[in-house]
Order: C-alpha cells, then sequence, then structure tokens
C-alpha cells in the first residue's frame, strides 16, 4: 500500500490522503466490518496518530472495530491488534479507565492468539501497563510491566527482544 510506504518513510503529510481513499474504497465496496475495512481504517488511524491527531484517530477506528467484532469475531487477529491499538488511542485521549478495562479483556485473547510471548501480547500488557498508570493504578502497572518484561526475557531472537523492550519503555513512560 502507497500510504504504508510513505508513512514508513515518515510522510505521513502525503500518505494521509492516500490512506482515506483507501479506507473510503473498501468500505464503500465492502463496509465497516469487512477486513479490509478494519485495516485499512487502522492505517489511517495510525497516520493520523503519526501526526499528532489521536482523537481525529479515535473517531475513525471505534467504530471500525464494532462492526469487525460482529463480522471477524473477537478473537480475530486484525480484531485483537486493532482492539490493542485502541487502548493506546484511548490512553492517548485521557479516557484511561476505559482504556485500563479493554486492556484486561484484551490479555486472555491476545495470549491465546498469538501466545505468551506473541509480540501483540507483550505490547497488550505494556499498553494495559501505561493505562493502569494513567489512571493512577501503579500496582497494577507495575505488575503489567513485569509480566510483559518477563515474557521478553524468555525470547531468544535478540532483535525482536530489543524492539519489544523499547516498546515497554516507551508505554511505562
Amino acid at each position: 500500500n502507497y500510504a504504508n510506504n510513505l508513512r514508513q518513510l515518515g510522510d505521513n503529510e502525503a500518505a494521509l490522503p492516500f490512506a482515506r481513499e483507501a479506507w473510503e474504497g473498501y468500505n464503500q465496496l465492502y463496509g465497516p466490518g469487512h477486513l479490509a475495512s478494519l485495516v485499512s481504517a487502522r492505517n489511517v488511524s495510525l497516520v493520523l496518530g503519526d501526526l499528532g491527531r489521536p482523537l481525529e484517530s479515535l473517531q475513525i477506528i471505534e467504530p471500525q472495530i464494532l462492526a469487525a467484532v460482529g463480522n471477524l469475531g473477537p478473537k480475530h487477529p486484525q480484531t485483537l491488534n486493532t482492539r490493542i491499538h485502541l487502548v493506546e488511542l484511548l490512553d492517548l485521549v485521557g479516557r484511561h479507565a476505559e482504556a485500563a478495562r479493554i486492556g484486561e479483556a484484551l490479555i486472555a485473547p491476545a495470549t491465546e492468539v498469538f501466545g505468551e510471548t506473541g509480540e501483540l501480547t507483550i505490547v497488550a500488557h505494556t499498553l494495559l501497563a501505561a493505562a493502569l498508570a494513567s489512571a493512577g493504578d501503579d500496582p497494577g502497572a507495575r505488575a503489567q510491566l513485569s509480566i510483559a518484561l518477563e515474557r521478553i526475557r524468555t525470547i531468544a531472537d535478540r532483535r525482536r527482544t530489543l524492539n519489544l523492550l523499547a516498546t515497554a519503555a516507551r508505554s511505562a513512560g
């Protein structure tokens, strides 16, 4: 996808119109609950997030997730991935308790689908830790971060381990 390539190059302003066009096209062609619509909505959301527009990003992703859960199911990998992104957005816009509630509900299905040391499971733990810390639950945040770090330590791939540690550090703020 051209928009994703532009985003990876750091040109989010140029990526946004292409990402929006793809999202609108998929929504029109397939409807909002389709896998292509969900992925393209997440792409727009990520670009908007990179541009420092989390509220706008959230307004795009929330209705898509509801449709995807109904269509793809709550344990579909893309639904889980997008819901993990939702936790981060909710925390960014100050909806900390909601982010923590959704994050807590994501841990079991993420572990089931991606495994205990799956990247998205570990990211879910770190984002839950950030949301709990923002909501004032420091013991809960430390517990989630400890789980994430313990699971990262079991990964043999050093590059993957470093990337996950960086994600955990950003989430710990």
